[in-house]
């Protein structure tokens, strides 16, 4: 068997709706190049695994199943699966997203083999809620985001504004991953493999959509209770004060605060007329803020 140019890593666990959907993403691909998709099916209750060997019988040569015996956990599950990913660059979609454009692996591939600064690289999405079956499409461009790429390290310690499933990553850009997770209990692994990449490396960005994300009612980052948000919530300054020590960065608590403020504002309060009203007032108030800073700081120094 050639060696593949690209390894999807794909986790999956209770996806029976949607990974069919998730891995003819996959092997709809036009490439110039091998590769392979490593499926990490993490002892599912539903068809999920039966689905998953149905494929890979059918497709051998591309299709390669983790199958443990007992459930292992998202982040144990991850690790397993990406490390047993053998390309020089790994694409990475969860079991219950899916790809949309054909060309997505080779457009990635040329950029990162055209951009040897370049570590990592994501594309805009459609973003489907399934509950209502409403699909926004293009969401960044639609909602006119600003999304950071080059040097984001100082940046994205704040925030992650990237969509998981249209990340394309040099396997070697992420050495040592593995083995922080391994050795930490960090609740999602995605956020802390783009500040360990993007300490060494220029993160870029396609503005074209690629990929579909699925927001479930439960997910990995989805809540249905205030106990849950609030777990993710200190994971997330977990996974931030780990790489903030790790690289000695300094960072403003004022802003770190501004962001939770935001975030528990978006799970609690339903009514975006309300939200975005707080939100613009929590914006007012934090310049001023800064003012009062700065000009205390000027008088110090006079």
């Amino acid at each position: 068997m050639i060696k593949p140019l690209v390894s999807i890593c794909m986790i999956t666990y209770n996806h029976e709706k949607y990974i069919a959907q998730a891995i003819e993403g996959v092997l709809m691909q036009k490439t110039s190049f091998p590769f392979e998709l490593v499926i990490g099916e993490d002892c599912s209750t539903d068809d999920t695994r039966s689905t998953c060997i149905e494929y890979q019988n059918r497709f051998p040569d591309i299709i390669n199943i983790r199958l443990p015996v007992k459930n292992q956990g998202m982040i144990k599950n991850f690790i397993k699966t990406m490390r047993a990913c053998q390309g020089k660059y790994i694409g990475y979609c969860e079991g219950d997203d899916y790809w949309t454009d054909p060309c997505k692996l080779q457009k990635q591939v040329d950029f990162l083999e055209s951009n040897l600064q370049y570590g990592l690289c994501f594309t805009d999405t459609d973003i489907l809620f399934n509950a209502r079956n409403k699909k926004i499409k293009s969401f960044d461009l639609s909602h006119k985001r600003y999304i950071p790429t080059g040097d984001v390290l100082n940046e994205l310690i704040y925030r992650n504004p990237y969509k998981t499933c249209t990340a394309m990553f040099r396997s070697s850009a992420a050495n040592g991953y593995t083995e922080i997770l391994d050795d930490n209990k960090f609740q999602f692994a995605d956020f802390g493999l783009w500040l360990h990449i993007a300490k060494n490396f220029k993160v870029g960005y396609l503005k074209e959509s690629t990929a579909v994300y699925r927001v479930l009612k439960i997910s990995a980052s989805n809540f249905d209770s205030y106990e849950e948000f609030n777990s993710f919530i200190k994971s997330w300054g977990e996974v931030r004060s780990y790489f903030v020590k790790k690289y000695m960065l300094k960072v403003s608590k004022a802003k770190i605060l501004f962001i939770r403020l935001k975030i528990s504002l978006a799970f609690i309060i339903k009514n975006n007329k309300i939200k975005s009203f707080i939100l613009y007032m929590l914006k007012i108030i934090s310049r001023k803020l800064a003012k009062l800073q700065r000009k205390i700081l000027v008088s110090l120094h006079q």
